[in-house]
């Protein structure tokens, strides 16, 4: 069981991570918000791999301004610890209610350089993507 996970979170991210190794292109909101809390990552998870246990796949912006899709081996960032008292480095958002995409999520960061929330910047990236599709 994952500390980072609620059941119910974890079995949509593992229905997604299915959904997408049998071949269909999903693009579902992500599912869980993860950060540091001393602010140098977040990532928007959106699935678990079928195959790689504890593999998941979102957006992840390394504080760097290329935030970009990748993968995040989950035990690895439930383990770290923040500092000497045992406090944890990744926490989840508890607060985080996606509206869109992880498309629309990504070409924001994309525009903003960083993972945003920011409702004016994540309209603009939805406008911009329908505007390029055919």
């Amino acid at each position: 069981m994952s500390r980072l996970l609620t059941p119910a979170e974890q079995a949509l991210l593992e229905e997604n991570g299915m959904r997408t190794d049998q071949g269909n292109e999903i693009d579902p909101p992500p599912v869980v918000k993860l950060f540091a809390v001393n602010g140098v990552a977040t990532w928007l998870l959106t699935e678990l791999s079928p195959f790689y246990p504890g593999m998941a796949f979102g957006l992840a912006d390394l504080n760097d301004g290329k935030p970009e899709l990748d993968n995040v081996f989950m035990p690895e960032l439930e383990t770290v610890q923040f500092d000497d008292d045992g406090g944890f480095i990744v926490e989840k958002d508890e607060d985080f209610k996606p509206e869109y995409p992880l498309s629309v999520f990504t070409e924001a960061a994309i525009m903003c350089g960083k993972i945003t929330e920011d409702p004016e910047q994540l309209a603009l990236a939805q406008r911009r993507l329908e505007s390029r599709a055919p």
